[in-house]
């Protein structure tokens, strides 16, 4: 792995790290998923997932992750509310999946030393709100939401 993409990985592991407790007060008590899970974080509420971007809002005219995360969804059925954060240089966005709101197309990256070209999702900004927007999420706290890591 190129050094440039160990700094992306590492920046966006850090990012969830710290904007964790972030989440939960809006979300609720979050576990944190497996490293290879489609989504970062869940409960039994919702399913969050955080993309790191070192660019600043509206310098594209949309935001994009990969198609795997929205077939995860389809193919399993969930029913929870699906969020995808998107931390950039001067601020906080989210937007909650809505089927009809996501365009796939092709997309990626060839600056950390091959192509990376895949199936992505592309969300127009004008779907994409602030995180200051999010309103708190109603949570209903029970045995089975604590931490994994809570007896």
């Amino acid at each position: 792995m190129n050094k440039q993409k160990q700094a992306d990985l590492k920046q966006g592991l850090e990012m969830e790290d710290t904007l964790k407790p972030i989440f939960e007060s809006k979300f609720g008590l979050l576990n944190k998923t497996h490293h290879y899970h489609s989504f970062d974080f869940e409960n039994d509420n919702a399913l969050i997932e955080l993309k790191t971007r070192n660019v600043k809002w509206g310098q594209y005219e949309s935001m994009m992750f990969s198609k795997k995360k929205i077939d995860y969804l389809r193919n399993n059925n969930i029913t929870k509310d699906a969020y995808f954060f998107f931390k950039l240089k001067d601020g906080l966005f989210y937007w909650k999946y809505n089927e009809e709101e996501l365009v796939i197309n092709i997309g990626g990256r060839n600056d950390r030393g091959k192509n990376e070209y895949y199936d992505c999702v592309y969300i127009k900004n004008e779907y994409i709100k602030n995180y200051n927007d999010l309103p708190f999420i109603q949570f209903v706290y029970d045995e089975k939401s604590k931490h994994k890591d809570e007896k």
